[in-house]
């Protein structure tokens, strides 16, 4: 209720404003609102039904490489989308049995394979293309980089439901600011940093959000 009428205030000071200036030949209604209300939200990309959901995630290009970083980029998306009532969600230690099982089966089945023989109805599919830690030649200052394409799978067809307009995926890359390692800040601790950032990324796709809550989290 507070909100609604902090709003209410706000657009009356605008009209009052706008009106004002108008009059004067002088700023535009939208910078104005821009000021005092902030910016427009964002909204989704796509919404994902409610169906079960299975978030698998996998550096496709490098499949032998430690699946550690993928594993752990997978629990924070999966936190992401249930903190955010997004979809339900399978049993997230299943694609991890299932690898285990047969390693080499598992590199053979496709997306919606998986998906079905953990019960899913939809996959979240994010193919990591590149990951990176670097310490500036001659400093203590790290930086951290990352970038993945991400879609959506539907298990009973195959068919990639979203984006339909991109067969890779839609692109989402995030770099951490560069921060001093003798501050505390371990390449590990970056890394667990640059994996929660990228996860926020792809969660923003599916949800509306305000430019001014991502500032907030920043802050925390």
């Amino acid at each position: 209720m507070t909100s609604r009428r902090a709003n209410s205030a706000a657009y009356a000071l605008i009209g009052a404003l706008a009106f004002t200036l108008a009059a004067n030949g002088c700023t535009p209604v939208g910078l104005i609102a821009h000021k005092l209300i902030g910016p427009p939200a964002v909204e989704p990309k796509y919404v994902p039904e409610k169906r079960l959901t299975l978030v698998l995630v996998e550096r496709f290009a490098a499949q032998n490489q430690s699946t550690v970083e993928a594993e752990m980029l997978s629990r924070d998306i999966r936190r992401e989308l249930e903190t955010r009532q997004i979809a339900p969600q399978v049993d997230p230690m299943g694609v991890f049995d299932l690898r285990l099982r047969d390693p080499v089966k598992f590199r053979s089945m496709t997306i919606s394979q998986i998906g079905a023989a953990l019960g899913a109805e939809q996959v979240l599919y994010v193919n990591v293309l590149s990951s990176s830690m670097q310490l500036s030649e001659g400093s203590q200052l790290l930086r951290g980089s990352m970038s993945a394409r991400v879609k959506m799978i539907d298990v009973a067809t195959g068919q990639t439901m979203w984006p339909t307009d991109a067969t890779e995926g839609y692109p989402v890359a995030v770099q951490t600011p560069l921060k001093y390692v003798e501050e505390g800040v371990s390449p590990e601790a970056a890394r667990a940093r640059l994996l929660r950032e990228l996860a926020d990324s792809v969660g923003k796709l599916f949800y509306k959000w305000k430019p001014e809550e991502q500032v907030d989290e920043e802050v925390r």
